[in-house]
This record gives C-alpha cells, structure tokens and sequence, in this order.
C-alpha cells in the first residue's frame, strides 16, 4: 500500500533527522530540511537543545513555506 510506504520512509527520514540533524541543509526561519526519497515531500525541523522540533510534513509542490505559520 502506498500510505504503508509512505509511513515507512517518514520513519527513516525521522531516524536520520534524530542520527545526524547538522547533516541536513538549512532552510528557512531557522529550521532544516530532509527530503523525501520516493514522495514529494520534505520533513521540515527545528533543533532545540536537546530535541527536535518537527515543524512540517511538508508538500513539495505546495507554495514554499505556506506551513511557516506554525512556527
């Protein structure tokens, strides 16, 4: 199913976001963007002292930042 492998590659994204944030480039407002592989999305985060701050499951195709106001 798609949403199961959707759901999949979210969860390996947020693994290496959690591995090695500082490996992911900066984006805007102070977050950092991981890519999706094999959906058009991106995982957009903020790094706190010592956690991670989702922001945004965020749309490719979308208008760019149309999730900042959740910040």
């Amino acid at each position: 199913m798609a949403a199961d492998a959707f759901l999949a590659e979210l969860g390996n994204a947020l693994e290496q976001i959690v591995a090695h944030p500082k490996l992911h480039p900066s984006y805007t407002r102070n977050t950092r963007k991981k890519s999706l592989k094999k959906f058009p999305y991106a995982v957009v985060f903020r790094e706190k002292k010592d956690t991670i701050l989702i922001v945004a499951v965020a749309h490719a195709k979308r208008r760019p930042g149309y999730w900042a106001k959740r910040l």
